[in-house]
């Protein structure tokens, strides 16, 4: 994403907006995917990534008496949106990682994109993943598919109801089960991708790379979400370090997560500074083009981050995962803090999978609670991954 976004001796206040911030930045040392250094190219980068937030005045969501707007409960949900719809902007190569005059070549890529999140749209109709086809699906046959309401209604566990906010764990599984809902033929410009949950703080790489293998053994998008815990109450500071490189890895696409109560979408950093797309906007439900691009970021510290999110990575081949996994294992090792998230080849025996008791609970460890209820309905078939078995986090994140 916008990797580290450095400025110069001035001390920020906590008050600074993201612009003030990059009204700081020094030339030439801003990382961003499109290779622009200066502090017009990281606007006009943010600019050019899709933005999700609250909507009002959308179909009632699960039955006639359901919500109507997001406001208050939705942001997280926005949260994974953002998360999915860069990523499929990325995967076409389009927004921050298109030159200007491309992108003016390709305006309709995008707008084909942003119709799988729209909210303005009579409940969406599952299409079905079997083929064979004898023509690819419309793109209508796919509006809405990662809309609030599909992602709503697929979190929505037991008693909860469809309005109650989820944490980074929740949002993503959610996410991973939409689109696995994907038809195995897509229309032009609609990437078929996959999401693959690392829980425990462990990626596994030959599950990840299984999730991504299509029925033909073909790689497709992968988009692989690593929910962490790095404290209990409070961001632990040791873990700071390690993030801001989490960042600098070429295949990050951000972190899910905030502070309590207001879930962001951070897509990069600025000294001690992470800087967001926020959610908390609500606009009436439209799929006017314009209210899905913010023209600068917020920003907010480190220290005042909460301690569960998710980090955020696109791989477009199994090279790329492998790459995200040395990266996890050198730089953010080598970045004088305890490491965010373990790297195996293969899944530990089923007695060794958790680390220590005490690891799981002390509060200089990075964890994902595997204390609350599963997420996946029903029995599990044989063969599912441990991140499908896993339990949901909801009970212990603190965001709400």
């Amino acid at each position: 994403m916008l990797g580290d976004c450095r400025a110069g001796e001035t001390v920020l206040g906590d008050g600074r907006t993201g612009e003030t911030v990059l009204d700081d930045c020094r030339a030439g040392e801003t990382v961003l995917g499109d290779g622009r250094t200066d502090v017009e190219g990281v606007q006009e980068a943010i600019h050019r990534l899709l933005w999700f937030t609250y909507r009002r005045a959308f179909p009632p969501i699960a039955s006639e008496a359901g919500p109507t707007t997001d406001k208050g409960w939705g942001c997280m949900y926005r949260c994974v949106q953002m998360v999915a719809g860069n990523t499929l902007l990325r995967v076409l190569g389009r927004g921050p990682w298109m030159s200007p005059e491309d992108q003016k070549k390709n305006q309709g890529c995008e707008s084909r994109l942003v119709r799988l999140f729209l909210d303005c749209v009579p409940p969406y109709q599952p299409c079905s993943p079997e083929g064979p086809f004898t023509s690819l699906p419309d793109l209508d046959s796919l509006t809405g598919m990662l809309s609030i309401h599909e992602l709503a209604t697929t979190a929505r566990q037991r008693e909860r109801r469809v309005d109650e906010w989820v944490g980074p764990n929740s949002a993503a599984h959610a996410l991973r089960k939409l689109c696995s809902r994907f038809p195995r033929q897509c229309p032009r410009d609609i990437p078929r991708l996959v999401v693959h949950v690392a829980m425990d703080n462990t990626l596994v790489i030959t599950e990840a790379i299984l999730s991504s293998l299509d029925e033909h053994s073909k790689w497709r998008p992968l988009l692989l979400c690593i929910p962490l815990r790095l404290g209990l109450s409070e961001m632990n500071p040791i873990y700071v370090p390690a993030l801001k490189a989490s960042l600098k890895v070429p295949q990050s696409m951000g972190i899910i997560g905030g502070r309590p109560n207001h879930a962001l979408y951070f897509v990069g950093h600025f000294r001690d500074h992470l800087l967001f797309l926020d959610p908390h906007l609500t606009q009436p439900c439209t799929d006017d083009e314009t209210t899905f691009h913010c023209d600068s970021p917020g920003a907010l510290p480190f220290a005042q981050l909460d301690p569960s999110l998710a980090l955020c990575f696109c791989c477009l081949s199994e090279e790329e995962l492998r790459s995200v996994g040395r990266a996890l294992q050198s730089v953010i090792l080598d970045s004088e803090s305890k490491p965010l998230v373990h790297v195996v080849e293969t899944p530990p025996p089923e007695s060794s999978w958790l680390p220590p008791q005490e690891e799981r609970t002390g509060e200089g460890s990075a964890v994902s609670s595997l204390d609350a209820f599963d997420f996946v309905e029903g029995a599990e078939s044989e063969g599912t991954s441990h991140s499908d078995q896993l339990a949901d986090d909801d009970e212990f994140v603190i965001i709400e």
